[in-house]
């Protein structure tokens, strides 16, 4: 198993050398707000933002409003260019050969109630 990770990580580190960044834009945005002290469903509005790959660490780092990084591994050996990413209680699962994604944060309902639930999904164009 560790033997096939690894495999799956130098095949797409041999692919994409280096760092790599992406323009990524959401395509629908849903999940639940609160209002009037509940939560309920709601839709958020589409983010675009820029995403740095760094295969060598292991780790996506994501520029909106704030800086986001996320530690990743390769779940499925047999498919190296899939990336599921978390970091706290976000997580972002990538596809690099695609170039979809769903982006997930889900922190504050269960800690303090400030935050919003959200799931959102959509694509990143790499840039050359």
């Amino acid at each position: 198993m560790v033997k096939n990770v690894l495999a799956g990580v130098l095949l797409l580190a041999s692919v994409n050398a280096g760092a790599e960044v992406y323009y990524c834009a959401d395509v629908a945005s849903i999940g639940f707000g609160k209002e009037n002290g509940a939560y309920t469903s709601a839709r958020f509005p589409e983010q675009k933002f820029k995403m740095n790959l760094d295969l060598a660490k292991m780790r996506i780092t994501i520029k909106r409003k704030t800086t986001e990084i996320y530690q990743c591994k390769i779940t499925y050996p047999h498919q190296p260019g899939l990336l599921q990413c978390s970091e706290e209680f976000y997580h972002f699962h990538f596809n690099a050969t695609s170039g979809r994604y769903v982006s997930m944060h889900g922190y504050g309902i269960i800690n303090d109630g400030t935050d919003s639930v959200s799931v959102s999904h959509g694509t990143c164009e790499k840039f050359d």
